[in-house]
């Protein structure tokens, strides 16, 4: 990998290639951010190397790796990701395991890129129990777990991997209609648009005692019961012959004999709902929501905001930072001319060099919701998804042979009572697992082989691959005091 050093310009510097009408690019937060610019052909440059830009004053404004080279007579378009794009080029095999997210995200930055990771989240999340990845790529594993807690990042020039939430922060830019060029005018997004707005939230368990009225062997309960407890009664199950049985499905009872008015207590589940306004319906699935009042809030926030539809706008902006600009962050608004103003979300940004920079921002829902709070659940899922939860495997077996070692005691036999039926024994030890062998003459040892059989070595030699039995029951005689002995039946 060769770094290369290209520059904005006719000027050129020691060691700087000339380049022209460059663009930078960012458009989707959590991927590269590109730049674009026409250079005169250089036969040395390959996709991978390394390439840093400078502007027209010879600041460093990009750096990345070269991804497409397009010849052109003698011109070359040259596309370089950002640093960032190395995590989109490893793939491994990754065990996260009583780690949080933000904890792990930072161990692969570490282990694998010469990044600098900074955390600007100021989460406390939990652990997660386990959670397995088998050759994903890490911008992946990294998405993964981003979108547990609505978190972003950015790789900077310098090598600074920055993680963040979405819309936390707001650019110190801004646009003002007059001072920034709007481009055309604003548009809705129809398909957000919400004169109706339904929350559903999690489901609760609840239990209560209801009176089935009337007499008879068979009743009806208003609600599906998940597990019935009747005063006196035992329920019938597979192993149980009881007193009533329990439909769920049907929420019926029945009984042996015939009832009158019977008292039943049960569980069931209670699912958070509410319905705000007629018309074009949005529906809203958020199991953080576990009251009706939290419910009730978010309809009438999301009405009040997209009644109308999803509001973007396109400007024009002088400015050559593009540093200011970060995809998924605030920035203020002010168009008193289209009554628009206060913060929409940064979408894209493009920066024409020098100094034309085009901004799209729009309205967004990621900020109206407590993704602190949601984020606890979100991480619980993670642990129960089913891919790569079965990707534990052995890779690597046995090549050498593993030495076994088998500890026993041999215990002096005390006596036996008149009868002789019962002997017992005392705590003196008499023989340990330094007297045991493995064969006729002691001098064999014991080895577990690749295929898992047991065999016996002797100086180096397999003396017996059939021994495995005879070892497992052999123990050296001589080694326990004749006098210890009890001749017994």
């Amino acid at each position: 990998m060769t770094l290369y050093e290209y520059r904005l310009g006719n000027t050129q510097a020691v060691g700087q290639l000339l380049s022209s009408k460059g663009t930078i690019k960012k458009k989707q937060s959590n991927q590269p951010n590109l730049i674009q610019f026409n250079a005169l052909t250089n036969s040395s440059l390959l996709l991978n190397d390394e390439v840093k830009y400078y502007d027209l004053d010879n600041n460093f404004i990009f750096g990345g790796y070269v991804q497409k080279i397009v010849d052109n007579a003698a011109i070359q378009a040259i596309q370089v990701a950002d640093y960032s794009i190395i995590l989109s080029q490893l793939q491994e095999s990754e065990v996260l395991e009583e780690e949080t997210p933000i904890e792990f995200i930072e161990r692969i930055v570490d282990t694998y890129t010469d990044f600098t990771f900074v955390d600007e989240t100021s989460l406390t999340l939990p652990d997660i129990s386990k959670r397995v990845y088998k050759d994903v790529w890490l911008l992946d594993m990294i998405n993964d777990l981003l979108q547990a807690f609505n978190g972003t990042f950015e790789v900077s020039r310098a090598k600074v991997f920055t993680l963040k939430l979405r819309s936390s922060s707001t650019s110190t830019e801004n646009l003002v209609f007059g001072k920034d060029q709007l481009t055309g005018k604003w548009t809705t997004d129809i398909l957000k648009k919400a004169e109706k707005v339904v929350v559903i939230g999690s489901n609760i368990n609840q239990r209560q005692d209801e009176t089935l009225t009337g007499t008879g062997t068979v009743f009806t309960t208003d609600r599906t019961p998940e597990d019935m407890e009747i005063s006196g009664l035992t329920q019938t199950t597979e192993n149980i012959n009881g007193d009533y049985v329990v439909d769920k499905p049907n929420k019926e009872v029945t009984f042996n004999t015939s009832k009158t008015n019977p008292v039943v207590n049960y569980s069931y589940q209670s699912q958070v709902r509410v319905e705000l306004g007629e018309g074009k319906t949005v529906l809203l699935e958020r199991s953080y929501i576990e009251t009706k009042t939290e419910a009730r809030q978010l309809a009438r926030e999301y009405k009040a905001r997209f009644g109308d539809g999803a509001q973007s706008s396109k400007w024009t902006k002088a400015s050559s930072d593009i540093d200011n600009f970060t995809v998924g962050d605030n920035i203020s608004v002010t168009d008193y001319t289209n009554d628009k103003t206060g913060n929409y979300v940064i979408n894209d940004v493009t920066l024409e060099l020098p100094n034309k920079m085009l901004i799209s921002v729009g309205e967004t829902d990621d900020d109206m919701f407590d993704w602190q709070k949601e984020s606890i659940n979100r991480i619980k899922e993670l642990e129960k998804k089913d891919q790569n939860s079965d990707f534990i495997t052995v890779d690597d077996f046995l090549t050498d042979t593993v030495r076994v070692t088998i500890t026993t005691e041999i215990t002096k036999l005390e006596g036996y009572i008149d009868d002789g039926t019962i002997l017992w024994a005392s705590d003196t030890t008499l023989a340990s697992n330094g007297d045991l062998i493995s064969d006729a003459d002691g001098s064999g040892e014991l080895v577990l082989t690749e295929s898992g059989d047991f065999l016996i070595t002797e100086g180096g030699d397999n003396v017996d691959t059939e021994a495995s039995d005879e070892f497992a029951i052999a123990y050296d005689d001589s080694a326990v005091p004749p006098a210890n002995y009890i001749n017994y039946l």
